[in-house]
């Protein structure tokens, strides 16, 4: 991608096909073009030219649920830091354990998401290894208990209600609970890494495993939520202009309330139960300024009990689930996930 020159919007089918994908991101072309009309052909030089421009792409992770790994959440201070920010950003950046960077609009404080395998790694990773990386860096960190919603499960507003639940038809169905202990899905995720989009038959070759083997292993992995694959796209470049998060105090929240309470604000792009200051957070897209700061009456209202102890405004991207992004929020490179 170049990324010294603006991609162009994309249009409204752009936009279908992108809500198509990121309910069932590995459905055929000939099956998409039944939902969204057009020809196979037609929609997959769309999709060539929304992954070729940065407008739009996949992304492939273990779910950190079914793995064990431990996730959390980090408010980086780097008032004390003496390197340029730009420095601070690619450093972090180049880091497989940080999956996701932003900076926000608190000066001097940018936000990281970070994956550890278990806690010792994860003390390590904040006590030893950033403080090393970036010299005189200061962090509050908020450890996820459980989450209940992530950008996996955020869509566009692109398909009728009809046509998502066509779509919805070409996806595994879910069943069972995520995990990722079975000999052989990890070399069936990497694969996946790699190419998301990859017919069974030339994973299978990449694999040298059985066609009716891959295809399965694929379909569990997906159904049963071990492994997220998602549609993600720049977001302001498809009209959600607004990210922000709301951090709430609720410390007797019942953690198998929060799903549920939630359920129908399509906004969510993120809903976490957390340990420390905060006992959730809740990041959520919005088209306006003015429509971000409406949602929080409405998260009020799912929660009576809690009160708002921290916002933040994300002002822009600088990392997403492994792809660095640049200014616009477009992938120039892609970072392991950590291993």
């Amino acid at each position: 991608m170049d990324s010294d020159h603006a991609a162009p919007l994309p249009d409204e089918t752009d936009l279908r096909l992108a809500h198509l994908l990121q309910i069932a991101p590995r459905a055929s072309w000939a099956d998409a073009a039944r939902v969204l009309g057009g020809s196979p052909t037609m929609l997959a030089s769309r999709w060539r030219r929304l992954e070729a421009d940065g407008s739009a792409w996949l992304s492939v992770y273990p779910n950190p649920q079914a793995t064990g790994w431990q996730t959390a959440f980090v408010e980086l201070d780097v008032r004390g830091v003496r390197l340029a920010r730009e420095e601070v950003l690619q450093r972090l950046c180049a880091q497989p354990a940080v999956v996701g960077v932003s900076e926000t609009d608190r000066l001097g404080s940018l936000t990281a998401t970070v994956f550890a395998p278990d806690q010792p790694a994860l003390v390590a990773l904040l006590l030893d290894e950033l403080p090393q990386l970036v010299p005189g860096i200061d962090a509050i960190v908020r450890i996820a208990v459980r989450v209940h919603a992530e950008g996996a499960q955020w869509r566009l507003d692109a398909l009728t209600e009809r046509e998502q639940r066509a779509a919805a038809g070409l996806a595994p169905a879910r069943a069972g609970q995520p995990r990722v202990e079975r000999a052989g899905d990890d070399a069936v995720i990497a694969a996946l890494i790699e190419a998301p989009r990859a017919p069974i038959a030339t994973l299978a070759r990449t694999l040298g495993q059985h066609p009716t083997t891959v295809h399965r292993r694929v379909q569990r992995l997906l159904a049963d939520g071990s492994v997220s694959m998602r549609c993600d796209l720049s977001p302001r470049k498809a009209g959600w202009q607004v990210e922000r998060t709301w951090l709430l105090e609720a410390p007797m929240l019942p953690l198998d309330a929060v799903a549920a309470r939630l359920r129908g604000m399509r906004e969510l792009r993120l809903a976490a139960s957390l340990s420390g200051d905060a006992q959730l957070a809740v990041t959520a897209y919005s088209r306006t300024l003015a429509a971000s700061v409406a949602l929080e009456p409405r998260i009020l209202d799912a929660f009576p009990e809690a009160r708002v102890v921290g916002r933040v405004h994300h002002l822009r991207t600088r990392k997403r689930m492994g792809r660095v992004l640049d200014a616009e929020e477009r992938p120039v490179s892609r970072q392991p996930l950590p291993a």
